[in-house]
């Protein structure tokens, strides 16, 4: 079933592809960001002795929960032990 999906994904990319390449050369937004949406994008800088975390959200619950996960995981009184599940 995942192949035939990729089949239609890529034919529809395909038939659409000169309707939304005239847009993106007629409206000038031709430079988006194509590598970091495949993965190939730049790296986050990392601090020397600290860890890093990339919380990632889409909808405004999602930001919302992050945040508050952020809150928690910053809060230098707890524990590794439950930092997100509870021992």
């Amino acid at each position: 079933m995942g192949l035939i999906l990729d089949i239609a994904y890529m034919t529809g990319l395909a038939v659409s592809s000169p309707v939304w390449g005239y847009k993106m050369l007629a409206t000038g937004k031709w430079r988006t960001d194509w590598a970091g949406r495949l993965g190939k994008g730049q790296t986050l800088a990392k601090l020397p002795g600290q860890r890093t975390i990339l919380l990632h959200a889409v909808s405004l619950g999602e930001t919302n929960s992050s945040m508050s996960l952020r809150i928690r995981l910053v809060s230098p009184t707890l524990t590794a032990c439950n930092k997100i599940v509870r021992c």
